[in-house]
């Protein structure tokens, strides 16, 4: 492997998601990676990414990306329901990858189907629970306790 981790971030477009605020700034930033590939649905908008943000490479398509050998892994940038595809493939073509929010190991059940029968997997359990404290006495432990965010004014 190189001196630093050659990455390619699937989702890079800078009109809009997290990549253009968040992902592409700090690998840039990084002395451990380098940009070597991003991708988008469209040529245009993946050249315009390869551009501002000094990548070597760009793709339409993710799969090219993934058979890139120049490429040693990926970001998925992505809104989460469009995760467990790319990332499957990523995983598919042996290369390494980050999930802000990682897809399960399979494809969720259906949702007429409930969570523990849909699963063929005999190692599966159902989701934890949240603690049962009560409200007036609770502080907040998690993301199921925490009080809605205000609205912005």
């Amino acid at each position: 492997m190189a001196d630093k981790i050659r990455l390619g971030i699937i989702g890079a477009n800078i009109h809009r998601g997290w990549a253009v605020r968040s992902h592409l700034p700090a690998v840039v930033a990084s002395p451990e990676f380098e940009l070597t590939a991003v991708c988008t649905t469209r040529m245009e908008s993946a050249e315009e990414s390869r551009q501002m943000f000094g990548a070597r490479l760009a793709f339409d398509d993710y799969h090219k990306m993934l058979a890139h050998p120049d490429i040693d892994a990926v970001a998925v940038s992505l809104r989460v329901p469009n995760h467990y595809e790319p990332t499957v493939a990523a995983i598919d073509a042996g290369k390494h990858r980050y999930n802000p929010q990682a897809p399960p190991a399979h494809p969720p059940p259906p949702p007429s189907t409930p969570w523990p029968s849909a699963c063929a997997c005999p190692t599966t359990t159902s989701p934890p629970s949240p603690p049962s404290t009560p409200a007036s006495t609770s502080t907040p432990s998690g993301p199921w306790d925490a009080p809605p965010p205000r609205p912005r004014k």
